[in-house]
């Protein structure tokens, strides 16, 4: 999980942000206690956050749970649509598209 954590900073700064000037990134690490995952999800939704981002499963239905609002990027669920987050059409954008 660290690689796909170290990965999307990678590509966020790829992509010209800097952490601290052009984007603030909170990380919430449940260090492998499950039962943390719905506590962890919920503080950024109290933060009013713009973005939540899950890099597994689990993160992803904790931070669903957490809100019906703030946009959730998920990193690695196998099949997002099947574990229920589908928002009108699901895909992926390309890096371009990602930056606009």
């Amino acid at each position: 999980m660290a690689f796909r954590v170290t990965r999307a900073l990678v590509v966020i700064r790829d992509l010209g942000y800097r952490e601290g000037q052009d984007v603030v990134i909170g990380r919430r690490l449940a260090e492998g206690r499950s039962e943390r995952l719905d506590e962890l999800a919920a503080e950024p939704v109290r933060l009013k956050v713009d973005v939540i981002v899950a890099v597994t499963t689990l993160p992803s239905l904790a931070a669903k749970r957490a809100t019906s609002t703030i946009p959730i990027v998920m990193g690695g669920p196998a099949d997002p649509v099947g574990i229920g987050n589908s928002v009108g059409r699901p895909r992926t954008c390309s890096r371009k598209e990602a930056s606009t």
